[in-house]
């Protein structure tokens, strides 16, 4: 696809459908956009970056590697910027989809917050 901006949203959807566009590009793209075209919009989302400050507190991140809505390579990306920045994160990825991930993962998190709770040093794999 040449022209992101440009395009119908049919053309979008049968792009993405077809594998010539990411979600991440289409993403891209439309920030790129909005922060040519409105800098108070530009502003907003820059407020609204995970990726801009480094968790104060140890997190805990998990998520599908099928997912269909948030592509896991999105995660990765905020968890090596928050490494980057210091933070201590651990990064787990669970073979599911979106919604099931949430209920494959809750163990983990009912036992990675008990642990804290109980006065645990949080693991990191950063």
């Amino acid at each position: 696809m040449t022209d992101i901006a440009r395009a119908t949203a049919t053309e979008l959807l049968a792009a993405l459908s077809a594998g010539e566009l990411s979600a991440v590009e289409l993403t891209n793209s439309c920030i790129e956009r909005i922060t040519a075209v409105d800098p108070a919009i530009a502003a907003v989302l820059t407020r609204n970056n995970l990726g801009g400050a480094r968790p104060r507190i140890p997190v805990l991140q998990y998520h599908g590697l099928l997912d269909e809505v948030i592509p896991y390579g999105v995660e990765r990306t905020l968890h090596n910027q928050w490494c980057a920045a210091g933070a201590t994160s651990q990064l787990r990825g669970y073979l599911a989809e979106h919604v099931l991930t949430q209920v494959v993962a809750q163990t983990d998190v009912d036992n990675w917050l008990a642990a804290r709770l109980a006065g645990t040093s949080a693991p990191s794999n950063c």
